[in-house]
């Protein structure tokens, strides 16, 4: 023994080790500071920390066969030789003292340093040079209809936004989105304030009248810094020459902007979105038209949409923008009922978008819609392969248009979709950095933050969202949204209470809330102040679901949901295996979700993750074992994907969801008192919004053995400490 360490110690491997635990502990300690800054996943510290170990057996073995030496590395000697340890030079030791000295430096400054300027790498990634280095930035305001019909609102606002896309584009990602704009649209704030809030160096208003076939249009830039107008134009126009007159008002206002702002300061073929000899001159004024009802996007404005698209699309029948902005209407707007209706509707949806791509491939706004539609259409089935290949399309779209604020909101949108929540947030917070009001941006921020359990960090950030009353509301929505992802029933009835929900606005939360806290009599004061359209119907479906009459639920449900909908089929496709129909669940999922059996791999997002248990479970009481086992096997291989980035709370929940369908009874209960003891005591209403109590069908397997009633109890238990006192 004594003779093989004075092997090690001759082959200098002690030192060898010294060397490398050193090397590997900086190491470690500067990813972990360095990747959270980048909003890396989890997983990327831990393969990082495993490799680290993986490397020093390989490390051992190499000293143990070769010596460092002044000429490099040679073989160790066989036998004694005395002059080896001679000959050994002190570079171990001096990497040792070393990695020391270093190792004390970064633990003590590095870690401040780092998270300091954590937020501005994020702030500053992807941004162009010049905006980095100038900070001179241009918004357009949504300009103002002297007109009081809609149809002219309408018009103005569609006018605004295109001038804004050409700005946009000359001025290499200079212009604020409008998405912050339109918050401030009618606020009584003076144009100082308005530029400070959007920090912004230019204002672009105008104001807009229509006069039958003509307009009157009147733009000023503004200095507010340093109280100039800058520029005042008007044009008296017939709509034959608005398509003229916008791109003069572009021209014009770039020739006032520093060069800093826009550095070529022209505009090209391939900058400007529309301009002389544009497929859409013959109907230009219709398509401001149309811009400003798709911005605002209520049923009556997509209906309009729908309603003129193919009219227009036969005017300019080489505008590839109209069929896109077709599509877009058909998929945002309401389906019809019946899933062959849906199937229908998708497949115009997507032939109109062929079409779109076809005629105009270069186009910012075809380009941005065919991937947000095809991400709004696929998500809910979950394909890997959907998620990657629109990721595919979106970045070949931000080479054409890089820095474009409205390919990066819909890459986090997408991003958030398909469950990838640190990716969501990381290109959220890019987005923002350009559209800083944005509140869809910061949406998509605050709940990927809290899916993936950074309660406090989404808390945070929904405290730092500027004030400002036109996102009041949904400022409130995410205070619900985070008392609800962290199972925080009290913090979610407060936040419940400052929304002041009417008729059926909330009321699944409301009842999921009321219900995790034990308030029976609140829930049906709740019900009994409903009041609208099919009031009575929606009453009868919750009061049934809350006492477990899940065959009644199911059947008034089927008189007020659309099947034809995604979202739709999967609430009453759960509902009915509830209710012991299992014929009439795989009806309802399988013309939306029967995909899962043809393809492979892992499923992805919330949507797919929370309803493939309900589908297997359809599928295995129905003897179809063979696919009931395929969903979970893309289910659990999903889950695992992600575990890292979920919730604890929530991860155990679905992984709970699959043991239990598989007969695995012993490890389901385990995840799921896993899943209680992280907090989620909302967790039982999470796989069925009209389950809101402990009795979902994930949980047969342990209702003959008698451990579910033991949890109930657990269940009941804490409710009762959390509700308010009397």
């Amino acid at each position: 023994m004594r003779s093989f360490l004075n092997e090690l110690k001759r082959r200098s491997v002690f030192r060898a080790a010294a060397a490398y635990s050193v090397v590997a502990w900086v190491t470690a300690q500067g990813s972990a500071v360095v990747l959270p800054a980048f909003d890396a996943p989890d997983w990327a510290l831990r393969t990082v920390i495993i490799l680290l170990f993986a490397g020093l057996p390989v490390t051992l073995l190499l000293a143990w066969i070769y010596e460092l030496t002044p000429q490099g590395l040679r073989r160790t000697p066989k036998g004694d030789d005395s002059r080896v340890e001679d000959r050994t030079p002190r570079v171990l030791d001096s990497i040792i003292i070393l990695g020391l000295v270093i190792a004390v430096i970064f633990t003590g400054l590095a870690r401040d340093a780092f998270t300091d300027g954590a937020d501005w790498l994020i702030k500053t990634a992807g941004a162009p040079v010049a905006e980095q280095e100038t900070r001179q930035r241009l918004a357009v305001l949504p300009f103002h209809s002297a007109n009081t019909d809609l149809a002219s609102e309408r018009f103005s606002h569609g006018l605004a936004a295109d001038i804004a896309l050409g700005l946009q584009h000359a001025t290499d990602g200079g212009v604020i989105g409008m998405a912050s704009t339109e918050r401030l649209e009618n606020q009584p704030m003076e144009t100082r304030a308005i530029a400070e809030l959007l920090d912004a160096d230019w204002l672009l208003e105008g104001t807009v009248r229509r006069n039958g076939d003509s307009a009157t249009i009147d733009v000023q830039l503004l200095q507010p810094a340093a109280g100039e107008q800058v520029l005042a134009v008007s044009y008296d126009v017939p709509f034959s020459e608005l398509l003229d007159a916008r791109n003069d008002i572009v021209r014009r206002v770039l020739d006032e902007l520093p060069a800093g702002l826009h550095g070529k300061g022209e505009m090209t073929a391939e900058k400007a979105p529309v301009e002389e000899g544009s497929p859409l001159a013959p109907v230009y004024a219709e398509w401001l038209g149309m811009l400003g009802r798709l911005r605002h996007a209520t049923p009556e404005d997509l209906a309009a949409v729908q309603g003129s698209a193919a009219e227009l699309a036969g005017k300019a029948p080489k505008a590839g923008a109209l069929r896109a902005a077709h599509a877009r209407a058909l998929v945002v707007g309401s389906m019809p009922d019946g899933a062959e209706a849906y199937v229908g509707k998708v497949e115009k949806a997507r032939r109109l978008l062929e079409e779109a791509m076809t005629l105009s491939p270069n186009s910012l706004r075809v380009q941005h819609w065919r991937a947000d539609i095809e991400s709004r259409l696929s998500h809910w089935q979950g394909n890997t392969a959907d998620y990657q290949r629109i990721n595919t399309s979106l970045d070949h779209a931000l080479e054409l248009y890089p820095g474009s604020r409205r390919l990066l909101t819909a890459q986090a949108e997408h991003a958030q979709r398909f469950g990838d929540y640190p990716r969501a947030v990381q290109l959220a917070r890019r987005a923002l950095a350009r559209d800083p009001l944005s509140m869809s941006l910061h949406r998509v921020l605050v709940e990927s933050l809290a899916a993936q359990g950074r309660i406090q960090e989404a808390t945070d950030t929904l405290a730092n969202i500027p004030d400002v009353a036109n996102g009041a509301e949904l400022v409130k929505e995410l205070e619900l949204a985070i008392a609800m992802q962290a199972g925080d029933p009290r913090r979610a009835r407060k936040a419940l209470e400052e929304l002041a929900p009417a008729g059926r606005e909330h009321l699944a939360e409301q009842v999921r809330v009321l219900a995790a806290l034990g308030d029976t009599d609140a829930i049906t004061e709740r019900l009994a102040a409903l009041d609208g359209e099919k009031a009575e119907d929606w009453r009868t479906l919750w009061q049934a679901a809350v006492q477990g009459n899940h065959a009644q639920a199911f059947t008034t449900a089927r008189r007020l949901l659309n099947a034809g909908e995604p979202s739709a089929a999967r609430r009453l496709g759960t509902l009915a295996v509830q209710a012991g129909d299992n014929q009439a669940a795989l009806e309802i999922f399988t013309p939306h979700f029967g995909g899962w059996l043809e393809g492979s791999g892992p499923l992805r997002g919330a949507v797919a993750l929370e309803t493939a248990p309900w589908f297997a479970h359809a599928l295995r009481a129905a003897g179809r074992e063979v696919d009931a086992n395929r969903v979970l096997d893309r289910h659990l291989a999903g889950v695992l994907l992600v575990e890292t980035e979920l919730a604890p709370a929530r991860r155990d929940l679905l992984l709970a969801a699959n043991l239990l369908e598989r007969g695995r009874k012993q490890e389901g209960l385990a995840r799921l008192n896993a899943s209680l003891g992280n907090g989620f005591d909302m967790g039982w209403g999470f796989y069925c919004e009209f389950a809101a109590l402990p009795e979902t069908v994930l949980l047969q397997p342990l209702k003959a053995s008698g451990e579910l009633a033991q949890l109930a109890q657990q269940i009941a238990a804490r409710s009762e400490a959390l509700r308010p006192a009397a």
